[in-house]
């Protein structure tokens, strides 16, 4: 994530991450993430963070209060009829 512009963000600011819409031709259980695991990655630490789950695909968690550039690994998963695995990296500045 080095190098790749970071979103920036107000402290504590609500931060969704949502399903995409899917225009393919493909069964509904592949956009239905069974689990969803965000790790944050400041200064050394690991944190897990808690989010909410809205029912509709999207998923909150309030973002961090200590101004500085954040690491985040998104990581899914599908326990069900479709079975795997998926991780993304993203990256907010909180400013103050």
């Amino acid at each position: 994530m080095k190098g790749y512009p970071a979103m920036i963000v107000q402290q504590e600011d609500e931060l969704v991450i949502m399903k995409l819409n899917s225009s393919f031709n493909t069964p509904d259980a592949k956009w239905y993430i069974d689990e969803l695991e965000i790790i944050q990655h400041f200064k050394g630490e690991e944190t897990t963070v808690e989010t909410l789950d809205e029912n509709n695909g999207s998923h909150t968690f309030k973002g961090p209060q200590e101004p500085g550039r954040y690491y985040f690994s998104a990581i899914l998963r599908w326990n069900g009829e479709i079975k795997g695995e998926a991780i993304f990296a993203f990256s907010f500045f909180v400013k103050e």
